[in-house]
């Protein structure tokens, strides 16, 4: 389930609003371990901070569609794979 998260900015006077989606989570968790890899291997490859990462993971920030297309790259998987309007998805026989 989507959740959206109010949050205010410090910095001026607007307001944010974050999507916390906890599905997507546990696909970048499922795909770096079938992978066998870490976050900071994923944001070498696509040569950004682990810190921003980090963000797309837990849903804080939504990446750009060439950052997307370097994702699905390192994962060798379609960007839908991890972006998905659908609620289950297979990969290598798994539902998820």
């Amino acid at each position: 389930m989507t959740k959206w998260v109010h949050k205010k900015n410090r910095e001026s006077d607007y307001t944010d609003y974050i999507v916390k989606d906890p599905t997507l989570k546990t696909t970048f968790r499922t795909l770096l371990s079938q992978k066998k890899s870490i976050q900071q291997d994923l944001a070498d490859f696509c040569k950004v901070d682990k810190s921003t990462i980090s963000k797309i993971v837990n849903g804080i920030y939504i990446p750009d569609l060439i950052m997307k297309l370097k994702i699905a790259e390192f994962f060798d998987v379609d960007t839908r794979v991890i972006w998905r309007d659908k609620k289950e998805i297979e990969i290598n026989g798994n539902m998820y």
